[in-house]
């Protein structure tokens, strides 16, 4: 029986996204540590059926592997870094950048 996968959309177009480097394969679990610290999350991801000798399974995969979009409503933007499986924060010298929009 296959799995649906989750509904990832963004709600809100006005306010800026920022970008989070986190070590391979811990993209859904910074996600949920982000969440649970009342930031918005967005983790671009794609369903994958993957089939194994025994069982096929549809797996949901991380569009951009190792990267975790967030967006901040003025709380402090450094307290990302301490979440568990964050590397850093993508910007410059000046501190993490927005998203450009597009």
């Amino acid at each position: 029986m296959a799995a649906a996968c989750p509904d990832r959309s963004l709600s809100d177009a006005h306010s800026e996204w920022f970008v989070a480097q986190v070590r391979g394969g811990r993209e859904f679990s910074v996600a949920e540590h982000l969440t649970q610290r009342k930031y918005e999350v967005f983790v671009p991801s794609y369903c994958e059926r993957r089939r194994w000798s025994d069982r096929t399974k549809i797996i949901d995969r991380p569009l951009f592997s190792g990267y975790v979009f967030w967006r901040s409503y003025g709380e402090v933007l450094g307290r990302v870094v301490e979440v568990p499986g964050v590397s850093r924060l993508v910007g410059d010298h000046h501190g993490p950048s927005p998203v450009a929009a597009w």
